[in-house]
């Protein structure tokens, strides 16, 4: 995301990159693995609060290297936060709402920023004020980055918050095979990542839901 904001060479889209960088990794990032600390935890989980989840306190919660690579190129993640299954009454439907917990409070996010942001373009002059120029800015960088946060996230193969909620319908073989084959998934999908084959699907995915959003908001506002 800097990397591009640099590119663009404008000094105030560059400073609200910055700044949209730093409001997610230091509250929606917390946000994030707090909701799923939460949500274990009130389906009778003690493990998020015995190890200290239950807090926003970024500190608990950030991973040095994803939070350096949301400052650079727009997305990244937190430090995992542990939870028992066997605690749960139903594992893999109580599995499947912690998983969706944290993605669910980045699209919250994402949809709150962008209603501010519709407000602000609709009843201010974005032209001719700099403060509503940069708010605009900052909400559309900060949306998009809960967005893409939530897509990345719901990616449906171990361990990624998708295969939780998609191993509800799985068949059990299935579930098996991608659990055993969790560290080959991963590292193909880190290829695919790095070779840049992954970025137009959830680019793809990010905007789309970005635009649907939008259009959600403008019916509401009229």
């Amino acid at each position: 995301m800097l990397l591009n904001a640099f590119r663009t060479g404008d000094v105030s889209y560059i400073l609200m990159s910055i700044l949209a960088s730093l409001f997610v990794i230091f509250f929606v990032i917390p946000i994030h693995e707090l909701a799923h600390a939460y949500q274990s935890y009130k389906l009778g989980d003690p493990t998020p609060k015995l190890m200290g989840r239950l807090t926003l306190n970024p500190l608990k919660h950030l991973d040095p290297l994803g939070s350096i690579m949301i400052l650079i190129v727009g997305f990244g993640w937190g430090k995992p936060t542990p939870v028992d299954p066997r605690y749960y009454k139903d594992p893999k439907k109580d599995m499947a709402k912690v998983a969706f917990a944290g993605p669910g409070i980045n699209l919250l996010f994402a949809l709150i920023l962008i209603f501010i942001q519709t407000l602000v373009i609709e009843f201010a002059d974005v032209e001719a004020s700099k403060i509503a120029s940069a708010v605009a800015i900052f909400c559309v960088l900060a949306a998009r980055i809960n967005i893409f946060i939530a897509v990345f996230n719901l990616i449906p193969i171990p361990p990624y918050d998708g295969f939780d909620i998609l191993n509800l319908i799985l068949p059990e073989k299935a579930s098996y095979f991608l659990e055993r084959n969790q560290r080959m998934l991963n590292l193909v999908f880190l290829i695919l990542i790095l070779t840049g084959a992954m970025s137009i699907p959830l680019n793809f995915l990010t905007s789309g839901i970005q635009k649907l959003f939008e259009i959600i908001i403008l019916l509401f506002l009229r």
